[in-house]
């Protein structure tokens, strides 16, 4: 059953309430109750709340599985999306930060796909809502009125009601995509953090045992984590640019 179909059959209501999908400890979790379509960004206040608790299907619910936030809010038509929130929202700033992932960092806030996803996804649901009352009016004159007239009035309503229908697909859609580049975006920044992370543990763990002899060869030894690391950044910023490219294609982007 498509988004659509979803929506008439269920006027619009979600047919359940959010839930925890998925948890993974310590991991990043990123789950769909239905289609399994990849979760958004969703800004949130750290509020405490056990694990499991069903929210009201406006609302979002938030849990805490080990150290990890989790949040679950109603997406796309009843489909619940859970999204480990962690990543940082600055670009790191250790000491060789700048030169390890400053090339890399994403400058785009996952919140603004997923502010985009929101707006979006309502504006599928007010050309639904649309739709309906379009075909509702033609109804309501079928069963008052016959004539040439009134069919010609109905055909003419059926017809924009399909249109409002296809639109709403699309928009459907691109709220999708928005809403997966806010999960690549905040997971590329995550991963980003933790190749700076690792990077500079190693050099800490250079400069504590560079002695005697061995003291002399330490920048050097510092700067090859540095390109190393650097390495790693620059592929995944590649690989993320790659995808985003992508999901832009999908909904016509660039054509």
């Amino acid at each position: 059953m498509s988004q659509t179909q979803r929506h008439f059959a269920s006027r619009g209501r979600p047919t359940g309430v959010p839930k925890l999908v998925r948890s993974t400890g310590g991991d990043r979790t990123y789950a769909g109750s239905h289609d399994g379509d990849a979760a958004g960004t969703i800004p949130v206040s750290r509020r405490s709340a056990p694990a499991g608790t069903a929210c009201d299907a406006s609302a979002l619910c938030e849990f805490t599985v080990g150290a990890r936030w989790l949040v679950s809010t109603p997406h796309a038509l009843g489909r619940s999306a859970v999204l480990a929130v962690g990543a940082p929202t600055r670009t790191p700033s250790r000491q060789f930060s700048a030169a390890i992932v400053g090339g890399a960092w994403p400058c785009t806030d996952p919140s603004s796909f997923q502010f985009a996803s929101e707006a979006q996804h309502q504006k599928a649901l007010t050309l639904l809502e649309c739709a309906e009352r379009t075909r509702a009016d033609a109804e309501r004159v079928r069963a008052d009125q016959s004539g040439d007239l009134v069919d010609g009035f109905t055909g003419a309503c059926h017809r924009q009601a399909a249109t409002y229908v296809q639109q709403a697909d699309q928009w459907f859609s691109i709220s999708r995509i928005s809403a997966e580049c806010a999960s690549l975006t905040d997971g590329l920044r995550e991963e980003l953090d933790g190749i700076d992370d690792r990077a500079h543990r190693a050099i800490d763990h250079i400069l504590r045992t560079a002695t005697g002899p061995s003291a002399a060869l330490a920048s050097q030894r510092v700067m090859a984590v540095v390109t190393a690391a650097r390495a790693e950044a620059t592929a995944k910023g590649a690989e993320y640019s790659a995808t985003i490219g992508a999901k832009g294609a999908e909904i016509g982007v660039g054509s």
